[in-house]
């Protein structure tokens, strides 16, 4: 320190000198590192994937959770487009969630990708519009697979026989009501088959539940094999099964479908240890222009009520099959 000073001058110049300069760059640097650091920790430890794509859909960077929901490396993805990953059946949704993006709005929107393996997966993105001066958008791609698999589930366990696999009444009405619109507009004929296994709650009673369970099983299994294609057989309730034939050609085909189910009905089924035989009434209806999905029901069931108690006075009768024809209307039966 020179005389008259008044003070010390630190080593290294003042504060504002090259040697401060270089003290907060290194500051800076150091702060920036460990954001750095903090950032990469946050998107190797989230599972879902984020990257940055150009708008045209290109990767610019990728976390590595794509190695688990896609099975590509990042450095895979890194110039090329996520629009070729789409599934074809879901590429439709691409342009409209671009252009909402492009609008400058938020975009959630669910699609199917194709993994490296082949695999499809459902996943959900999220992207935000892309900032002032910016040519990237980041997204964030969450798997969701499970999801959906138990949405169908659930979709399935609401329209569907848990007995039998088969469609429920409800789905089965839903069909009917949608064939008989489209059969209304063909020259084509439709009809419903009413089958009721006979003397089952008799059989259920001694065999028991698990049991009756697996004749109704065995009955839907027969009655699914001896349609046509195209037919959609269904539970209706307890021992109730029906099936709708459409796009017929002629009012015999409908009764050749019942006489080959009631006959594989008929065949021995194996039940645990031992066999039993049952046999099914059947009730056949063809509809006519001015039948409701209801009352085309409703005449098959009161064929087949018809049918069952021609048998019981007169049991040679269990070759036949009653048929509805038009002008009929139930009575007598619920």
């Amino acid at each position: 320190m020179q005389a008259g000073d008044g003070g010390r001058r630190e080593r290294g110049g003042p504060p504002g000198g090259p040697a401060g300069e270089s003290a907060l760059a290194r500051d800076l640097a150091n702060y920036l590192a460990d954001k750095a650091a903090q950032l990469r920790d946050i998107l190797e430890a989230s599972h879902d994937m984020i990257s940055l794509n150009r708008v045209d859909s290109t990767f610019v960077y990728v976390s590595p959770a794509c190695r688990d929901i896609l099975g590509y490396a990042p450095e895979e993805l890194i110039g090329r487009r996520a629009l070729d990953l789409l599934s074809p059946e879901d590429r439709d949704v691409a342009g409209p969630a671009r252009e909402q993006m492009l609008a400058g709005l938020p975009v959630v929107v669910e699609f199917r990708v194709i993994r490296s393996d082949g695999e499809p997966v459902w996943v959900e993105a999220t992207a935000r519009p892309p900032r002032p001066g910016r040519d990237t958008v980041a997204v964030v791609t969450r798997d969701v697979t499970e999801r959906h698999e138990m949405q169908e589930l659930l979709v399935t366990a609401a329209l569907h026989d848990p007995v039998t696999g088969l469609p429920n009444r409800r789905l089965f009405d839903e069909h009917l009501h949608a064939e008989l619109a489209r059969t209304a507009r063909r020259d084509t004929g439709l009809a419903v088959l009413f089958i009721d296994v006979d003397n089952f709650k008799p059989l259920n009673d001694r065999l028991g539940h698990l049991a009756g369970d697996r004749v109704l099983r065995e009955v839907g299994e027969r009655i699914s094999r001896h349609v046509r294609a195209g037919d959609v057989a269904a539970r209706y309730g307890g021992d109730e099964f029906v099936v709708a034939c459409a796009d017929l050609h002629s009012s015999e085909e409908p009764h050749l479908t019942a006489d080959r189910i009631r006959a594989e009905i008929a065949l021995p089924i194996q039940v645990n240890d031992h066999v039993e035989t049952v046999s099914a009434s059947v009730g056949v209806a063809m509809w006519r222009p001015g039948m409701t999905p209801e009352e085309v029901v409703h005449a098959a069931d009161q064929a087949m009520y018809d049918t069952k108690h021609r048998i019981i006075e007169l049991p040679e009768a269990r070759t036949a099959t009653d048929i509805a024809e038009p002008g009929d209307r139930p009575s007598g039966r619920r």
